[in-house]
């Protein structure tokens, strides 16, 4: 993703602004960005066409990579396929996704068992066909399956701990909202996490460990915690991410843990290392 900022010099709508300025891009590259809500007009997102006025400061991150170039095939056996996904592509949702890509690239239907964040990076996991999305999906009910994350956030003052609130999503915000106690409409969510290094006295890289997997529930609990994920311009800290030229969250899906009960199918999951490697988009440099 590229961030570009450009000062309106008009009375106008902001993508005609955006077209007149960026004159190589194409216009529907702005609709897309207005889309997947990657315009800020004075740094708030916008989702529609907005009027904007002189001296207004116009804020777009335009996907300038190749489909190809977002993700690529991690494992796969002749009932699962494993992606690993850079930040900017879709695990299976709107026009600039995973699944679409692929089935189309190569001819074959995959079925998707869970999602990360459009800008999280990492990896995800597909079916090869219906009957082991079915079982898959139930394995992650019960708890037979772990994500693990790392994560970069400000102030972690502790080696470890396991943060337990409540969780309401609002949809037509597309973001959640966290809580100590329970509210009509909010779900526990419990996220564990481990220390693993400090940066510049005001940082720190943290494995994050989840079984819910709730839209948004590291990043918003996290936050409400008093450590809000490094680049994360949703939950996050706006300053921070400018001093450290971060735009997206710092967030990757690096590990897939199967600890599937041995009277089940697809045990053998349980011995395969689903384990990338820390993202060099995760490094601090300052």
């Amino acid at each position: 993703m590229e961030k570009i900022e450009i000062l309106s010099n008009q009375n106008t709508r902001v993508l005609k602004v955006l077209s007149e300025n960026l004159p190589k891009y194409k216009y529907s590259s702005f609709e897309k960005a207005l889309r997947n809500k990657d315009i800020l007009v004075n740094k708030k997102r916008v989702k529609e066409n907005v009027l904007v006025n002189v001296g207004d400061m116009i804020t777009i991150f335009l996907d300038t990579s190749s489909k190809k170039d977002l993700y690529q095939v991690f494992y796969q056996d002749e009932n699962v396929i494993v992606f690993y996904k850079d930040k900017g592509i879709e695990v299976c949702d709107g026009q600039f996704n995973i699944k679409q890509d692929y089935e189309e690239k190569a001819k074959v239907s995959i079925y998707p068992i869970h999602r990360i964040d459009r800008n999280t990076i990492g990896l995800v996991l597909f079916a090869k066909n219906i009957s082991t999305q079915n079982t898959l999906i139930n394995f992650f009910k019960k708890g037979y399956v772990t994500k693990e994350y790392f994560a970069v956030v400000l102030n972690c003052k502790t080696d470890e701990n396991k943060l337990t609130n409540y969780l309401k999503k609002d949809s037509a915000k597309s973001e959640v909202k966290i809580s100590n106690s329970k509210v009509q409409g909010s779900v526990q969510v419990e996220t564990y996490y481990k220390k693993l290094e400090d940066y510049n006295n005001e940082l720190s890289l943290l494995k994050v460990i989840i079984k819910e997997g709730k839209t948004h529930q590291i990043r918003a609990q996290l936050s409400f915690n008093q450590m809000p994920i490094l680049g994360d311009e949703k939950y996050g800290d706006t300053k921070l991410n400018q001093k450290y030229k971060k735009h997206t969250q710092c967030l990757q899906a690096y590990k897939i843990v199967f600890n599937i009960p041995q009277n089940e199918k697809l045990t053998y999951l349980n011995n395969i290392d689903f384990c990338a490697k820390l993202d060099k988009y995760l490094f601090v440099t300052n």
